[in-house]
């Protein structure tokens, strides 16, 4: 398959070729929803959290309405946190 997507990076799966923007990283990605559940509270709590602590991590990956965060990232903050 010769597609042309600059710096992008391609990955291709058995039905559609998926683009990550440059930076961003490879390893495993979750929702706001998926990381809640793992952590044992709510997604309106989450995201709150996500939104006003100070070095919270962003999204590293965006697509319409949902945003993917870096796994590893969000479980390092996760654990420093103050509650």
């Amino acid at each position: 398959m010769s597609i042309d997507h600059g710096k992008f990076i391609p990955k291709q799966s058995k039905y559609h070729v998926r683009v990550l923007p440059p930076g961003a990283a490879k390893g495993p990605k979750r929702t706001i929803p998926e990381l809640a559940e793992e952590f044992g509270v709510s997604t309106p709590c989450l995201r709150a959290y996500l939104a006003r602590r100070e070095g919270a991590p962003k999204a590293v990956l965006h697509h319409g309405q949902r945003a993917w965060y870096d796994l590893h990232e969000v479980r390092e903050w996760w654990k420093g946190l103050e509650r």
